[in-house]
């Protein structure tokens, strides 16, 4: 910021030194370390002889505490802190301090024992290299190096110097740098440098001067200043500066004071305070001065509040320096104290958008600030002022409705809720949020109490506390509510014991509510207290600060007590004193009064841990410029830099880069202009680390994660005990509701670099959740804030539905209505009774159960953030997850016997199974609609025919049970036997005969059809029972024997039978074969021959087919199979000889038909021939006529 008029810009004095508490016990040239957790180490020496004692400062509880001692006594010793957070102390012996153990361990002796005077330096590696320093007999030049994670020391070479009280630091390059100190009793100016990574020493160089126990510091630009030392016992208050581009040294402006056993610490600022130390032996210097590189000048800091030299200075993670034990002053081996750099200025902006006095204004995530309330008239009520950090801008934003002297409270989820107030000077009880995001604002449930004036305290759980306030009429009222955005209802909560108006409420670190002052129904000012416990929704009376008064304000600092400062007593006066709470006492304590009474004014805890208050009215009226700061440690008030316009009724918001924004008031008139204001936050933005994201997890987790750049700047180290910054960053949590704040160490498990930072686990699980500001320290320089939330599990979401199936159910749901604080991942149900779960991935609205036992049901669901898991939701509407039924089926008797009573049981199986079950044979409804009784039902039947039934039963289903149908059961009935015999009417038959078949069925219950067969071929079908006969006449039976059957198929009473078959022989017709000749029947051998057959059949038998055999009594076949031509067959033959051996002789030859399909095959009569020898035939002269086809005569 630039101050472009005088006028409107206003400085603060010069800082100063303020007496801290005292040691336990005494130093004087000890080591001295910042640990990584922001407890400060001192240990060994006292008065430069050796000790065993170790302190550590707890800067939360501003108190020193006894540490474990040493295993042996130090002096001239380092400590040095590891990237682990362990603290390695080198000198006599070799120990490592395990901070969260609170033990020390001896560690492996390193090549060079009993060693004193050297420095040790932390390199980028995590390793410590030891340097020099004095044995028993004297100087060293020895190199050493120790590896942490192996827990290892090895010689790494040696300086080409022995030396000792020399000075050392690590340059921006990874070099280290090795100056002055002294050898064989004096004091050198050779220079070496060294570099880890090739092991290799440069001693080219030299100082302008030759000087031991002076102190090297590295400076913004890179440079080195060596300042002070002595030379011969003179102390030098020459200074001289290592440019390493250059490796050259030149004088630098000298100190005020010649110095050596000083302390020299570089500031957020990047100027080097210089402190005590001795200008002659046994005389030290109580005056300290500031180095500023940029000027290359030094100006006075004042003198110290304990003359010191050979003490410790170490920087804080909150930018002051902590300065400790030492000689000169007969108190400085027990003594410390405080110097606090900050410069704080104040600077106009610009001139506001509206008139607003009592306005209230809130950090508006994610990086506005939000102003409500306060208007010139009502019509300003109606909307917003709201500024844009970025881009330095002013809007406005309308609201839901009217309000001033109501509350804000920046909730988890980053939207604000204003809560109650006056409107057009009615107390109302509406609420709603506003939205930095989409610049909206929302309606909200009203609170069950109009009221303004009242007290809203964000709770851990997210949930916003409203005590007390005034309600129609000005009355006080004593009754607290709690808002629960999750769900987006108030509840009313235990009262208060007394009615309280415009008092202070603040969060404890322990999560009650402490409640301070106030006005009582009656408008008297309450010297009263009390504390709510959230946890037992109770109210407890404490014992009463000692002052009553109202308006006050009151503010958590960062041990866990509460600073209550200024207000307004019964007249109505301005109060200039100022109390302390201790809740661990619990008890209250005078602190001491401000410079000036106030009222109206603003209070804001400082990313320090002071506290500023600023503006307000000292008198009746009006407005002051006056700001002050408290510093708990020192337990005092400090003036700093004017405001730089008088104001009262105003607002403060600290921004993320530690400028305070101010705006509006009352003094004179309205204030409406805007102003930013350092309280001297704004460092050397060279050294400034950066920081681009924080995440951060509450609910039982307590990790938080970042990343920027910076973490991890130039290292240094020295050997005067002064002691060094930790060169590691303390990342801390401020919670912009009430300011409590938490420095947060780095996990040393985890990896680390100067980009990433990983805290440790648990760190902030007893942090209450809501937006927070997060900064780095590193070395006591801040970075600028980055908003962000303690995420912790989110609200629980609404009763989900649930819909109920098959051995299954779907359960559907709606976001929460808080994510706490970063976004749902998913969501988890679980099912009662029982306890099944089912999950999903966010984005989603509904899980499904798929094997769920049968029952009924409820369902719970959580939603689930990187935090954990929330509290389950209200169960869900019950509903019937369905068994799927099944349906078994058995008979009584099977097989049966028709007429007999069957009885058929079926049961079903599932969830206590109702309804009906349905029993069917064939398809057919035996029994309908049979109630279930314990799952059985059972159906009685006499109707069923004989014979194989397909019998089911169907279940209706229920309520809890699916409807199911058995398996087919095959229910065999039994018919009376019967008994089927046939006879032929005649048989053998010929064909064309009419037969008469009669079937004779034989049984008890006569009835039904009988089928005749021949073989498989039906002659009769269906032909009906008469008298227990049944008839069948055929008069078409085929020639031949017949396979013929009865079968009487039964009926409903009767079973079904057939007869042994009957063999039916049906001849064929009868016929008569004769065979005749032409011819003479007395011939001569071999001559031809004709023979004619001739068939005669019935009437029936009509033509004949078949054919003819002529064969000879000799056994010759004269003619084979001749076919019929019209009932006759001829046949030529030359085969008839006479009878073997004879001359002559006769032949009888015969005709043999073969039948036909109708008619029967026969012989004729023999036909006699005579055949003569050829030799005794004297043949004729053949005159005689000749017959064809017959022998000659």
């Amino acid at each position: 910021m630039s101050c472009l008029l005088a006028t409107l810009c206003t400085t603060a004095s010069a800082a100063s030194f303020r007496r801290g508490p005292d040691l336990v016990a005494a130093h004087a040239g000890q080591a001295a370390a910042l640990l990584n957790d922001g407890r400060v180490m001192l240990a060994g020496s006292t008065n430069a002889s050796a000790a065993q004692a170790v302190d550590l400062y707890d800067p939360a509880r501003n108190r020193w505490q006894a540490g474990p001692p040493l295993s042996r006594a130090e002096a001239g010793a380092t400590l040095t802190t590891l990237p682990n957070g362990k603290v390695l102390l080198v000198g006599q012996g070799r120990q490592v301090f395990d901070p969260v153990a609170n033990t020390w361990a001896t560690v492996a002796p390193g090549t060079t024992v009993s060693l004193r005077r050297h420095t040790a330096t932390l390199l980028a590696t995590g390793q410590v290299m030891i340097a020099g320093g004095e044995r028993q007999f004297g100087e060293t030049f020895g190199l050493e190096l120790y590896d942490p994670v192996a827990n290892t020391w090895m010689p790494w070479g040696h300086l080409d110097y022995e030396r000792q009280r020399h000075a050392a630091v690590q340059l921006a390059s990874g070099k280290v740098l090795f100056a002055g100190g002294r050898r064989s009793g004096a004091a050198m100016s050779n220079v070496e440098l060294y570099d880890p990574q090739f092991g290799a020493v440069d001693s080219s160089g030299s100082m302008l001067v030759a000087r031991s126990g002076l102190t090297l510091t590295l400076l913004p630009g890179g440079k080195v200043l060596a300042a002070g030392g002595d030379d011969g016992g003179v102390s030098l208050a020459s200074c001289e500066i290592y440019d390493p581009a250059t490796g050259g040294w030149q004088f630098a402006a000298a100190m005020n004071a010649p110095r050596t056993g000083h302390a020299a610490t570089v500031l957020p600022d990047g100027r080097v305070l210089v402190s005590g130390g001795e200008s002659a032996p046994g005389t030290a210097v109580p005056a300290a001065e500031i180095y500023d590189p940029a000027g290359n000048g030094w100006i006075a800091a004042g003198n110290l509040a304990v003359t010191r030299a050979g003490h410790s200075a170490v920087p804080m993670p909150n930018g002051s320096v902590l300065l400790a034990g030492g000689t000169g002053d007969a108190s400085a081996s027990s003594s410390s104290e405080w110097f606090d750099p900050a410069t704080a200025s104040s600077v106009f902006d610009r001139t506001l958008p509206s008139l607003r006095t009592g306005a209230t204004a809130t950090w508006l995530p994610p990086g506005k600030v939000l102003v409500v309330g306060g208007g010139f008239d009502a019509d300003y009520d109606a909307f917003a002022d709201v500024f844009d950090v970025a881009t330095a801008t002013w809007s406005s934003l309308g609201l839901a409705a009217r309000h001033t002297r109501h509350t804000q409270t920046v909730l988890r989820n980053g939207r604000v809720l204003l809560a109650g107030g006056l409107s057009g000077g009615t107390p109302i009880p509406y609420a709603e949020t506003v939205n930095g995001t989409t610049m909206t604002s929302s309606g909200v449930a009203s609170m069950s109490v109009p009221r303004y004036l009242h007290a809203a305290t964000l709770m851990p759980d997210g949930t916003t506390l409203v005590t007390g306030g005034y309600t129609s009429g000005g009355v006080a009222v004593a009754s607290a509510e709690l808002y629960r955005p999750g769900v987006d209802t108030w509840t009313p909560r235990a009262p208060m014991n007394a009615p309280r108006g415009e008092h202070a409420a603040t969060l404890l670190d322990d999560g009650r509510v402490l409640v301070s002052g106030g006005r009582d129904a009656a408008g008297q000012a309450l010297d009263s207290a009390e504390v709510y416990d959230p946890a037992a929704d109770r109210w407890t009376t404490l014992a009463a600060p000692g002052i009553a008064r109202y308006a006050a304000s009151a503010t958590l600092l960062r041990n866990g007590s509460v600073l209550v400062a200024g207000g307004l007593d019964n007249a109505g006066t301005p109060l200039a004193r100022a109390d302390v709470f201790d809740p661990r006492q619990p008890a209250w304590s005078r602190a001491p009064d401000m410079a000036l009474p106030r009222a109206q004014h603003t209070t804001t805890l400082l990313p320090s841990g002071q506290v500023m208050l600023a503006g307000g009215r000292s008198g009746a009226s009006g407005g002051t410029r006056g700001v002050e700061i408290y510093t708990p440690e020192v337990d005092r008030w400090s003036p700093a830099a004017d405001l730089a316009f008088a104001r009262n009724s105003h607002s403060a918001v600290l921004l993320p880069s530690g400028h305070m924004l101010v705006v509006y008031g009352y003094a004179a008139n309205w204030v409406p202009f805007a102003e930013y204001y350092d309280p001297g936050l704004a460092p050397d933005p060279a050294r400034q680390p950066r920081l681009y994201s924080a995440d951060l997890l509450s609910a039982g987790h307590g990790t938080l994660r970042a990343s920027g750049n910076g973490f991890q700047p130039a290292f240094g180290g020295n050997s005067s005990g002064a002691g060094a910054g930790s060169n590691f960053p303390l990342l801390q949590v401020q919670r912009i509701d009430n300011g409590q704040m938490r420095f947060v160490r780095a996990d040393a498990d985890l990896p680390f670099s100067g980009m990433q930072f990983s805290g440790r686990p648990l760190e902030l699980a007893d942090f209450p959740a809501g937006p927070v500001q997060v900064r780095a320290w590193v070395n006591g320089v801040p970075s600028a804030a980055v908003n962000a939330t303690v995420a912790s599990v989110p609200a629980p979401v609404a009763a989900p539905t649930a819909t109920g199936g098959v051995l299954r159910a779907t359960v559907a749901f709606a976001p929460p209505g808080d994510d706490g604080g970063t976004a749902v991942t998913g969501y988890r149900v679980t099912a009662a009774p029982g306890g099944a779960q089912q999950s999903c991935l966010a984005p989603c609205n509904n899980v499904e159960f798929a094997s769920l036992p049968p029952g009924v049901y409820a369902f719970a669901a959580s939603a689930v953030n990187a935090a954990g898991t929330a509290a389950a939701s209200p169960p869900s509407n019950s509903v019937v997850v369905q068994a799927r039924s099944s349906v078994t089926l058995a008979s009584g008797v099977n097989p049966s016997r028709y007429g007999d009573t069957v009885t058929f049981t079926a049961t079903a199986s599932g969830l206590a199974p109702g309804g009906t079950m349905t029993f069917r044979a064939d398809g057919n409804a035996l029994c309908t609609g049979v109630a279930l009784t314990a799952g059985v039902a059972q159906c009685n039947t006499q109707t069923l025919a004989g014979g194989l039934h397909a019998i089911t039963a169907s279940y209706s289903g229920d309520a809890g049970n699916t409807a199911s149908q058995s398996a087919t059961l095959q229910q065999q009935v039994n018919t009376v036997d019967s008994n089927a015999a046939l006879v032929s009417s005649v048989n053998p038959s010929t064909y064309g005969d009419t037969v008469v078949l009669t079937a004779t069925i034989t049984t008890e219950l006569l009835g039904g059809h009988v089928g005749f067969y021949d073989g498989a071929t039906p002659l009769c079908a269906n032909v009906n029972l008469v008298g227990g006969t049944a008839s069948c006449t055929v008069t078409d039976f085929a020639v031949g024997t017949h396979a013929i059957t009865a079968r009487y198929g039964g009926d409903d009473d009767t079973g079904a039978s057939v007869s042994f078959a009957l063999a039916q022989q049906v001849l064929a017709l009868p016929t008569t074969t004769s065979v005749e000749t032409a011819c003479a029947r007395a011939f001569t051998a071999n001559q031809p021959f004709t023979l004619r057959a001739s068939i005669a059949t019935a009437s029936l038998g009509g033509v004949p087919a078949g054919s003819v055999d002529f064969v000879a009594d000799t056994g010759a076949t004269l003619c084979h199979a001749v076919a019929l031509t019209d009932g006759t067959a001829s046949c030529t033959t030359t085969d008839i000889a006479a009878p073997a051996g004879q001359g002559q002789g006769t032949v009888a030859i015969r005709a043999r038909y073969s039948g036909d399909a109708i008619n029967a095959g026969g012989s004729s009569p023999d036909l006699t021939v005579t055949v003569f020898d050829p030799a005794d035939v004297l043949l004729r002269n053949g005159f005689e006529a000749a017959t064809p086809g017959c022998p000659v005569r």
